[in-house]
């Protein structure tokens, strides 16, 4: 049986820790890409916008980004207007069919979209609560 987190056989794992040369141990790309998916979410009217720092908390992101839109409408088209102004820098994105939860995978950043009722089922604030006490936005980006 195979765990959570173990590379399937005959498959090389791939470590998303940053080796010695890397510019993300430096500092994280807040200024730029972050910034520009604040602008991206502020420009299509999302709501209640939290960016969590996560650098030096989990290894899979430096920044955690959830916002909410007033429909799974709105929720898609935030997904769509995001992969268009950044591009490449979209590794991934899913739910964009349904717009209910639209996640999108930057590498150094995730942002994560909901319709306001699937926000509170799910309430990712409170699951990464742990981490943050003042090192987080709520409000427009």
């Amino acid at each position: 049986m195979r765990r959570t987190g173990d590379a399937p056989a005959g498959r090389k794992r791939v470590s998303r820790k940053p080796d010695a040369a890397s510019p993300r141990q430096q500092a994280p790309r807040e200024p730029d890409e972050l910034a520009r998916v604040r602008a991206v979410l502020d420009d299509m009217k999302a709501e209640n916008v939290v960016v969590i720092p996560l650098a030096g908390q989990a290894s899979f992101a430096d920044f955690l980004v959830i916002a909410s839109g007033t429909s799974s409408r709105h929720v898609s088209s935030m997904g769509q207007a995001l992969d268009r102004a950044l591009g490449k820098a979209v590794l991934g994105m899913e739910g964009l069919q349904d717009g209910e939860w639209v996640c999108a995978d930057m590498g150094d950043i995730v942002v994560h979209l909901f319709v306001p009722d699937k926000r509170e089922l799910y309430n990712l604030e409170k699951l990464w609560s742990h981490i943050f006490t003042d090192g987080f936005t709520d409000g427009p980006a």
